[in-house]
């Protein structure tokens, strides 16, 4: 999706830092996000030889989301380095068929169960 269409905010932007940024320019993108406030949490990824690091930005680097802030994060860090992150509902537990999935009991507590009952059965004595 292009980050100048008109949505609605996302749940977070990710920021594709290359692993060689000058300290310069990481100091101008901390500037450029403070001077932006807002409700939008910054994660920093950085692509190294054999893995990705992701860094959560401290919240007083959440930004106010718009397309200008995101040119100028993109003027500096270049084209394509910025990236929504949509927020992801979570699935409802279910059983099937839209039914609440319902609590299971589990080995111990089933034989316990059964223990207590088989110990009711010995201390009932038929009277007679």
């Amino acid at each position: 999706m292009p980050i100048t269409d008109a949505a609605p905010p996302p749940a977070g932007i990710a920021l594709a830092v290359a692993s060689g940024l000058p300290l310069a320019e990481m100091l101008r993108l901390r500037d450029l996000l403070c001077e932006h406030p807002g409700e939008v949490p910054v994660t920093l990824e950085m692509r190294l030889p054999d893995r990705t690091v992701r860094i959560a930005a401290r919240d007083n680097c959440k930004i106010a989301w718009n397309p200008d802030v995101a040119a100028a994060i993109e003027e500096i860090l270049g084209s394509g380095t910025v990236r929504r992150r949509e927020k992801r509902e979570p699935l409802p537990r279910t059983g099937g068929y839209g039914k609440p999935r319902p609590l299971r009991r589990t080995h111990f507590a089933c034989r316990r169960a059964e223990g207590r009952a088989f110990h009711r059965q010995l201390s009932v004595h038929p009277t007679g």
